[in-house]
């Protein structure tokens, strides 16, 4: 971008710190989590250690109160091969921006053990990893998770339109509204390197927008790096015309896969 601001050795685009301050005030309105994100000329800090990041207790743990006695769901949004997506909105917040919600049966009848853990793992890698990035305004904010009766709840804000649509609507494209997309979705995954997470998923149609912005989002395949390391993750993961060759090759990888698949 042009105009950008230096606090320390970080450098900031003023367009991106005017959309920050916009979003904090967006996300106070709908009554969504905004910790962290009003001080918006302050980088993201190192990625934190293995220790700090507990898969298994990512995903919130049984609660108390009925999910269905808090949110009225309303339009199917998508069905992938993990889970589904619906419109949402929170009971009694009926002049507030509706939400989505991600639910996933995590051990469904007749589905071996060792796919109900491997479900159990990416539904609480996806929290863990929005919990981490919710500092990043090019990053799909969490606004809540919990798991109820073998279901995992995934509440997140809406994003409204996919790449593709915002690009049509352009009347004239050109280079510089192109590079104004690009620079959001590059941001989106220097955010997600800075904190320490690997996406292993990066493809067009897991950028979206809400409100003009873009957004990174379905981190199901998430993998944490310890603070300092260049790799370290294993495991084949990712939709295969994107997925790195050392992936492929059985190697140890780090974030540099995202690179790769961007």
């Amino acid at each position: 971008c042009c105009d950008a601001v230096v606090a320390g050795e970080q450098v900031y685009c003023i367009e991106t710190i005017r959309q920050r301050r916009a979003y904090v005030e967006e996300c106070k309105e709908d009554n969504l989590p905004v910790d962290g994100l009003a001080e918006s000329s302050k980088p993201l800090g190192a990625p934190p250690s293995a220790d700090e990041v507990t898969i298994g207790g990512a995903a919130a743990g049984d609660s108390a109160e009925s999910f269905h006695n808090e949110y009225a769901l309303s339009t199917r949004l998508g069905n992938g091969s993990f889970g589904m997506s619906y419109l949402v909105r929170r009971v009694g917040c009926e002049g507030k921006r509706p939400l989505a919600v991600k639910i996933v049966e995590l051990a469904p009848a007749g589905v071996p053990e060792a796919e109900a853990a491997r479900r159990r793992q990416r539904a609480a890698a996806e929290v863990a990893a929005l919990r981490l990035l919710a500092r990043s305004v090019h990053v799909v904010r969490l606004a809540d998770a919990r798991v109820e009766r073998g279901f995992s709840y995934m509440v997140t804000e809406l994003c409204e339109q996919t790449l593709q649509q915002v690009l049509e609507e352009e009347p004239c494209l050109t280079e510089a509204s192109v590079a104004a997309v690009l620079e959001q979705m590059l941001m989106a995954v220097q955010a997600v390197h800075q904190a320490g997470v690997v996406h292993r998923d990066i493809k067009p149609a897991n950028f979206m927008c809400a409100g003009g912005v873009v957004k990174l989002i379905d981190f199901e395949h998430a993998g944490f790096l310890a603070a300092g390391a260049v790799d370290g993750l294993s495991g084949v993961q990712g939709t295969p015309p994107f997925v790195a060759p050392e992936i492929f090759l059985g190697e140890s990888y780090g974030a540099a896969v995202d690179i790769w698949a961007f």
